[in-house]
């Protein structure tokens, strides 16, 4: 079983709280468990440090479908530019919107 994700701290770099998410996404987590890291990593994560790691993240998510889905969780800060959240939000497919999917 999956725990709920601790979360990233504010005093990580960009390169440990990246990898925080991919030791998170190597646990197999469920997709509620996906919602939650949303709102723990995902955000954090791109709110923070969507300057430096925004090519990345998007190339993972490219790549992965659990990425995907946790995006589709995400609310991310109006800090982060609206065409990047776009091109985020536009890799999700139908059937990984785990979060705008009514719950059971």
């Amino acid at each position: 079983m999956v725990e709920f994700p601790g979360g990233l701290w504010e005093e990580m770099s960009d390169q440990q709280a990246l990898h925080f998410l991919l030791v998170f996404l190597d646990k197999r987590p469920d997709d509620d468990h996906l919602c939650r890291a949303a709102l723990t990593i995902g955000e954090p994560l791109i709110d923070w440090h969507w300057e430096t790691i925004g090519e990345e993240f998007i190339r993972l998510a490219i790549e992965r479908p659990d990425v995907r889905k946790l995006v589709s969780c995400c609310d991310f800060d109006e800090s982060v530019p609206e065409a990047f959240r776009e091109r985020l939000y536009k890799l999700v497919r139908p059937e990984e919107d785990i979060g705008h999917q009514p719950q059971a």
